[in-house]
């Protein structure tokens, strides 16, 4: 049978890599089965890239760190405890929230305290517990830093709009530090963080665009809660920047690399369409 030099090793290896795979032996074994794999389509008749690019498509652009989670879920009670909480944590909390809001348009009682319940399980459990897993899932030694403001600005950006639901003070306050904690903290150091550990130009472009475009957002929102002028322009500025160069940018790079679209890419078309929405309504109002 073929046997691949170790060009084509290095480039599997590298594959694997850019995935993030850490997880025990995990790496070692997953770059064995990858090079059997593409061997085998090599033995019947395919051209080196061909099978590599069979095999990666059968994958999927992240199947690799998928199989890594699913073996952590198995392998660790404690992260598949959190995973689970994860699951239950945020159904209930947006379908709580969503009751609330319900409730309050058609005037019926317990509107507020189905909102009360709703914010409480996505800040105070859904988003630690989000920000462990994703801690666990990543090898990088990330700064506490990046973890610690995203945490905080990120419970204060979520406490924000029930305080501003429901009346009662604080919620300007909990904006201002929490947009501020993102805005000036979390996001320049995520950015260098990513830039670091990013070897693709496409990629680091594409990852300047949306610092970039985020931070508009979160400057208009300040500029909103503090009554200073262009606010609106801001927030303007940042949410077409997100929706007409960085997703197109980085719809266009995940599509290239993968006939299969991410879950994840799912999860962060929905959410740039709701930041900005969110946004947007803020600064008008």
């Amino acid at each position: 049978m073929y046997q691949l030099n170790d060009e084509q090793i290095n480039l599997i290896k590298n594959e694997v890599e850019r995935q993030d795979i850490h997880l025990g032996h995990l790496a070692a074994d997953l770059l064995d089965h990858i090079c059997c794999e593409i061997e085998e389509q090599i033995w019947q008749g395919q051209k080196f890239q061909t099978a590599f690019n069979n095999v990666l498509n059968l994958i999927g652009n992240d199947g690799l760190t998928q199989i890594q989670n699913d073996t952590l879920y198995l392998t660790d009670k404690k992260y598949r405890t959190m995973k689970n909480l994860l699951k239950i944590a945020g159904v209930a909390g947006m379908a709580l929230i969503s009751a609330g809001a319900l409730f309050k348009i058609d005037h019926w009682p317990g509107a507020n305290v189905l909102f009360v319940l709703g914010f409480f399980l996505l800040g105070a459990i859904f988003f630690p517990v989000s920000i462990f897993t994703i801690r666990k899932e990543s090898s990088k030694p990330e700064s506490p830093v990046i973890y610690g403001s995203a945490l905080i600005g990120g419970l204060l950006t979520i406490f924000a709009p029930m305080l501003k639901v429901l009346h009662w003070p604080g919620a300007n306050l909990f904006f201002l530090v929490g947009y501020a904690l993102l805005g000036i903290v979390f996001l320049p150091l995520m950015l260098n963080s990513l830039l670091k550990n990013t070897k693709d130009n496409f990629f680091r472009s594409t990852y300047i665009v949306g610092a970039i475009s985020l931070f508009f957002c979160l400057a208009g929102s300040l500029f909103k809660i503090l009554h200073l002028p262009g606010a609106f322009i801001l927030v303007l500025t940042g949410s077409l920047s997100l929706t007409m160069l960085f997703l197109p940018l980085y719809t266009y790079k995940v599509s290239s690399a993968s006939s299969r679209i991410p879950t994840s890419y799912i999860f962060l078309v929905i959410g740039i369409l709701y930041f900005n929405l969110f946004n947007l309504l803020l600064s008008i109002h």
